[in-house]
């Protein structure tokens, strides 16, 4: 039998724990408890752009559609409202667009493909500086490789440690930051 010698066990090593991080449990009895105050919806979020946007994250890591249709709505009436908001009109249009579709669409499948689009959406506005962060605000970027059907998608969050939007409880910690804004 001839031997395998790895160049770097420790890259071997982080793809496998990325790997078997990101694993759906098989069954009930193998599943972990996951304690409900890791992914509860806050009580008061602020009434800017980030503040609905986070949200809506929250409502989706929660499985929670009509908190989410709820803060979607409120996120519509302050791009709506806001009269120094630097996005150009075909990004704006789009992202309204978007937020009705989270308005609308009652499954929560549904609304997690219409997150993804308007998370695309800000991250871009946030980049180009037509959306500010607080000052003291961190403001991350994390990324699942399995949602999406694989294809991989991003979010935004206030927190570091990463709860998924795109599968909440079922795989809840799947992800990784990839950037701070």
């Amino acid at each position: 039998m001839k031997k395998i010698e790895l160049q770097n066990p420790l890259i071997v090593l982080l793809i496998l724990g990325f790997f078997f991080s990101c694993q759906s449990p098989a069954d009930s009895a193998g599943q972990i408890e996951i304690n409900e105050s890791e992914f509860a919806i806050k009580s008061s979020y602020d009434n800017d752009i980030i503040g609905q946007y986070l949200r809506i994250k929250d409502a989706l890591v929660a499985t929670n559609a009509e908190e989410a249709a709820n803060a979607a709505k409120n996120l519509k009436d302050i791009l709506l409202n806001k009269k120094n908001l630097i996005v150009p009109k075909h990004d704006s249009s789009d992202m309204n667009f978007i937020i009705e579709e989270i308005i609308d669409n009652k499954d929560i499948k549904s609304k997690r493909v219409s997150f993804y689009e308007l998370s695309k959406s800000l991250i871009k506005e946030f980049k180009n500086k037509s959306i500010e962060t607080k000052e003291d605000q961190d403001i991350y970027i994390q990324f699942c490789p399995m949602a999406m059907n694989n294809k991989g998608a991003i979010w935004l969050s206030a927190e570091y440690n990463v709860l998924n939007p795109y599968y909440g409880e079922t795989m809840l910690k799947c992800g990784v930051v990839r950037d701070t804004i």
